[in-house]
């Protein structure tokens, strides 16, 4: 299932002629906000399918979730430039997709989702809660008639370098 937002301003975005990356899955069990899309997810209109999707699933696997039953999508529905948050291109995108994004969430809430996973510091904070994304995550809030579990974005993962128990670089 897809669910395109209605409700996002595009005609006063900066970025209204960019493709945009809807949510995607059922609306059932867990949704995962990211951030915004990246080159991979919107050249393939899919949420999490770049780099950082694929430790994204990998993590889900670990933790014996079916993306499949569950809902991800994005904060931002489009590419933000150079993926700077703090650009104003990206600030007028935000609030522009502001509409949508609460849409969005009206739709999970009536669906029955009751548990949101913030995939880094922007989501998490635009769900009400402050603090560094290091400090908050892990504990379980309750926001906007959700229970909201920040964590960190995957992408955080891909920037740091883990050995294995073998001894090889993960």
């Amino acid at each position: 299932m897809r669910f395109k937002r209605t409700k996002s301003k595009c005609a006063i975005c900066p970025l209204q002629a960019d493709p945009k990356v809807w949510g995607k899955g059922l609306m059932q069990g867990i949704a995962f906000i990211g951030e915004a899309p990246g080159s991979v997810e919107i050249t393939k209109n899919e949420p999490f399918v770049g780099p950082a999707g694929d430790f994204f699933n990998w993590a889900l696997q670990n933790a014996k979730i079916e993306r499949s039953k569950n809902w991800v999508t994005n904060r931002v529905s489009s590419k933000l430039p150079n993926n700077d948050w703090d650009a104003f291109e990206s600030d007028e995108a935000i609030i522009a997709c502001s509409f949508g994004f609460e849409e969005e969430l009206k739709a999970l809430k009536k669906a029955g989702v009751k548990v949101l996973v913030t995939l880094g510091a922007n989501p998490t904070h635009d769900m009400g809660i402050e603090g560094r994304i290091s400090k908050v995550r892990g504990s379980v809030y309750q926001q906007k008639g959700f229970l909201v579990i920040p964590t960190y974005h995957p992408s955080y993962f891909q920037r740091m370098t883990y050995k294995r128990d073998d001894g090889s670089m993960l």
